[in-house]
């Protein structure tokens, strides 16, 4: 687990692995320490490992993504060509 703290944001952010979620002990002796994070006015984000291939879903994010950004430049360029 990796706790990343951002004063300025005022974020707590916690980073687990699939080993640190099996782990039932870890994730309950953190319930008190992400209270006092929220006591102090900091938002407690968890982030959770996955179980996918890391590279072949952020290939597929970037190729949606470029569909969607090419999809809304073809519409832009169709209102304005009216």
């Amino acid at each position: 687990m990796i706790l990343e703290v951002y004063d300025k944001q005022k974020f707590a952010c916690y980073w687990f692995s699939q080993e640190d979620l099996a782990n039932k002990a870890l994730l309950e002796s953190l319930i008190p320490e992400q209270k006092e994070w929220n006591k102090k006015g900091y938002r407690v984000c968890e982030f959770h490992s996955g179980t996918g291939d890391i590279v072949e879903l952020t290939k597929d994010l970037l190729i949606h993504t470029k569909e969607v950004l090419a999809a809304k430049n073809a519409r832009q360029d169709t209102d304005r060509d009216r």
